[in-house]
């Protein structure tokens, strides 16, 4: 789990800036203040929830048949079969490369909020030791 280079001291102040790593093609890292985690994870979340289903569906209902069973149809139904789901180009290849970029985003903030949360659970024991005389 990458976090941004802090100078050392109190881990909390360390991790006030996470950076966050969503797969695909090329890595990229988006800054992420400690307080906006959940409410970006939550919205990233909803925005999965929300596409699967119509995903799911476009994987079923997209392609098309020759429609008048002449040639000219043939041809029509396997261009826009083409485009819209068979080729590396097509819609459904970008909708569900979109699907998966939030998908990892949101493991990516799941996997920092829990970071976080093991930190500061380990100050809160050490502040808890401290307090012990320990």
């Amino acid at each position: 789990m990458p976090f941004s280079n802090a100078p050392n001291g109190d881990l909390s102040r360390q991790l006030a800036t996470s950076e966050a790593v969503s797969g695909g093609s090329g890595q990229q890292r988006m800054k992420v203040e400690k307080a906006a985690i959940p409410t970006m994870r939550k919205a990233f979340q909803r925005a999965l929830d929300r596409l699967t289903p119509e995903v799911g569906q476009a994987r079923s209902d997209l392609r098309i048949r020759p429609w008048a069973g002449d040639p000219v149809s043939s041809e029509a139904a396997a261009k826009f079969n083409d485009r819209s789901v068979d080729s590396g180009e097509a819609a459904l290849g970008a909708l569900e490369g979109y699907q998966q970029q939030l998908n990892n985003a949101v493991l990516a903030l799941e996997e920092i909020e829990r970071g976080y949360r093991g930190v500061e659970r380990g100050n809160r024991d050490l502040m808890d030791d401290k307090q012990s005389g320990c």
